[in-house]
């Protein structure tokens, strides 16, 4: 059968490619003795291709010619070649190339040539690395008919508790309001994934994308996923903006036509003062802004805080405390009296608070017969700013009960018993009982003057 003019000059270039490599004036009959020459390991490579990779406005007549630097299985390399979108054409074969041609003339847009590694040469070594050649037909660069596009920009959500262990999940900032990104950790970031229509020029689009903070950038599925991973965790309650302008450009040349912008807030969204977590002093409960809750509620042997304000309330006996007193308080003893941290309460707030305000709107009161009188013994504060206008957001809550046994049953202790700092023995107290209810009023005030907008109620029960 009588080649096309189109085959017969890919002949003619690949052997003037092997004859510029080889100065061999005889290429099918010497094929065999240079062909080894040219290759550069045990492994072959793509010597040469048509159209150039990343080349705009092929014309819709074209076809793609793919050289090897060694005589190939050939046939294996045809089977191994697919091109997107999928179209119909025919193939032309020598030992070292091979040519698609199309059936019908290309339609402008994107083209990606693919041949992967199951392309073999004589000795059955498989390619080196998988082939990719990119094309664009029809217009010129810039032009807009194959713009390039943001596809989705994701970062991962969830409740803290979720995010910390690693089991937030993805979801796409340009579709959804996303109010509760995770935060990340010092070991594990929550990067910005963001994903184009079309493989970048990754040098060009990188300096196109910009956020309000900073971080690593890395390129992945051939220049079509841009990870933005940043350099710490993130800041709860603020709001983080992905910017990309029309200086993107594709790896054809093809510049997005429309600039995109899309944010997401870390943790939750701030404002008014809130209780952000709560839990005692003797479990894993943080020592500073955001603590995290267990879902599954715990006593206070937990590893975490009770709750956090991503997660729902559950019932009082989820929550278990022991009260400090264990009974063997007298009067005019310290036994019985000194500091336990299973009754100590740690409350975290969302914002910086005046310390002497809002610990004096801090009050605890037993639910279950027989009523009883509790005063708060003392508080410390931490997660304190140094510089105006201060303010802290941790607080831990010492509580003291007239009829626990410290200095005996009808006394608060005093001076003479080393103060008086725990509740009620509750380590033999039957199920679900006692329940104790803490309250933080509204009177509890931020450094900026602005009260919490609702009295904060958790119940607990004494175990």
């Amino acid at each position: 059968m009588k080649k096309n003019q189109t085959s017969i000059n890919f002949y003619l270039s690949s052997a003037f490619i092997l004859f510029l490599f080889l100065q061999c004036d005889n290429l099918n009959t010497n094929a065999s003795k240079f062909l080894p020459y040219l290759s550069t390991g045990e492994s072959p490579n793509v010597l040469a291709s048509s159209p150039i990779t990343n080349t705009s406005g092929v014309s819709p007549t074209a076809s793609v010619q793919i050289i090897f630097d060694r005589t190939m299985k050939i046939y294996t390399c045809q089977e191994a070649f697919s091109i997107t979108p999928t179209i119909a054409g025919y193939f032309s074969l020598s030992p070292f190339s091979l040519e698609f041609t199309p059936s019908q003339n290309l339609t402008n847009g994107s083209y990606t040539v693919k041949i992967t590694k199951n392309c073999e040469d004589e000795k059955g070594h498989d390619l080196k690395n998988v082939f990719n050649l990119v094309f664009g037909v029809g217009s010129t660069p810039g032009g807009g008919t194959t713009s390039p596009s943001v596809s989705s920009i994701q970062v991962q959500h969830g409740t803290l508790s979720a995010c910390n262990a690693g089991t937030g999940t993805n979801i796409d900032i340009i579709s959804n309001d996303v109010t509760d990104g995770c935060l990340g950790t010092v070991a594990a970031r929550n990067p910005v994934v963001i994903t184009f229509s079309e493989a970048m020029n990754t040098s060009v689009t990188q300096l196109a994308v910009s956020t309000s903070f900073t971080g690593d950038y890395d390129w992945s599925g051939g220049g079509t996923i841009l990870t933005i991973t940043p350099d710490v965790p993130l800041t709860y309650g603020t709001r983080y903006n992905v910017n990309i302008s029309t200086n993107a450009v594709s790896a054809l040349g093809y510049t997005m036509s429309t600039a995109l912008t899309s944010s997401f807030v870390v943790g939750g969204l701030t404002g008014s003062p809130t209780v952000q977590a709560v839990g005692v002093e003797s479990q894993g409960c943080s020592a500073s802004f955001p603590g995290v809750g267990s879902a599954a509620g715990g006593d206070w042997t937990l590893g975490s805080c009770f709750w956090d304000s991503s997660l729902a309330v559950l019932s009082a006996s989820s929550y278990k405390f022991r009260g400090g007193d264990d009974g063997s308080g007298a009067s005019a003893t310290t036994a019985a009296c000194s500091d336990v941290t299973t009754d100590n309460f740690k409350i975290i707030f969302s914002n910086y608070m005046n310390p002497t305000t809002t610990a004096s709107a801090v009050r605890l009161q037993r639910l279950s017969p027989p009523l009883t009188t509790v005063k708060m013994a003392s508080y410390a504060w931490s997660d304190c700013q140094a510089a105006y206008p201060y303010g802290c957001r941790v607080l831990i809550t010492s509580f003291s009960e007239l009829e626990a046994s410290c200095n005996g049953a009808l006394a608060f202790g005093n001076s003479s018993t080393g103060g008086d700092f725990n509740l009620s023995r509750t380590d033999n107290a039957p199920a679900n009982f006692p329940f104790y209810q803490l309250f933080v009023d509204t009177t509890a005030i931020d450094v900026n003057g602005v009260n919490l907008k609702n009295q904060f109620q958790f119940v607990m029960e004494g175990k």
